[in-house]
């Protein structure tokens, strides 16, 4: 189960968060470890040292997400992750178009993965929410919340007719994850791609400007694919320092 959701339009906190990314890091060497270390200060136990820290390292974090304060913590930072987003949309060198007079920006997602950790990730852990667990947990914590909350955004499968929206009047209209903007040894392989942000009119969009945005995101989507490695790298070291 996702963390997060698109619901009425918006990014959203689903309530309670999936314990699989947790069993999944348990099995990396820095899980491995962080239970080791949770186990080695714990007593005897019937059903082993080990097995117990996992556990109590679930329970602490299931139990914490479920109430406040990091239950209202995870919900804003949905809308952080969303006005970190905005905010890139005004790094001017990023790919752009325009339609009815309004901006389409293409933003690459490893931009997106490192503004939100800078941003979103330090207002949590601020919260007082979360549970007196080892640092190696909260790093996995705060890492997997950032793609979690890209997830919940791609699962909301933005478009033109299904927008998500963003601060400052901006919104999600559509989003690629196969475009490799640097290397990915720098973005690891799950930040390739785009997303597609356009500046949202408060009476929305009739059915000409809905297919003008259409092919507007088409035109971008043809058009990066003609930019060199090295020039994808520069506009995103040009954005980041925006």
């Amino acid at each position: 189960m996702a963390w997060f959701e698109v619901s009425d339009a918006r990014l959203a906190y689903r309530g309670r968060i999936d314990r699989r990314p947790l069993a999944a890091w348990m099995q990396t060497s820095d899980g491995q470890a962080a239970i080791a270390a949770k186990a080695a200060r714990s007593g005897f136990r019937l059903i082993g040292r080990h097995r117990a820290a996992r556990r109590e390292i679930w329970r602490a974090l299931d139990q914490a997400a479920r109430a406040e304060p990091l239950r209202s913590a995870l919900d804003a930072a949905a809308d952080a992750f969303m006005g970190a987003v905005a905010d890139l949309a005004y790094a001017g060198s990023l790919p752009r178009t325009q339609v009815a007079l309004r901006r389409v920006v293409m933003i690459p997602r490893v931009m997106i993965a490192g503004r939100a950790r800078a941003t979103v990730c330090p207002k949590v852990l601020r919260s007082a929410g979360m549970p007196d667990v080892d640092e190696p947990v909260r790093a996995f914590f705060t890492d997997e919340l950032i793609a979690q909350l890209d997830a919940g955004l791609r699962s909301g499968r933005p478009s033109p007719s299904r927008p998500v929206g963003a601060p400052q009047h901006w919104a999600c209209v559509a989003i690629d994850t196969s475009y490799p903007w640097v290397d990915p040894y720098w973005s690891g392989p799950n930040w390739f791609g785009h997303v597609f942000l356009y500046e949202w009119p408060p009476a929305g969009l009739d059915r000409k400007d809905r297919k003008a945005l259409d092919r507007a995101i088409e035109d971008l989507r043809a058009a990066v694919k003609t930019i060199s490695r090295e020039r994808r790298h520069e506009l995103v070291r040009m954005a980041a320092t925006a």
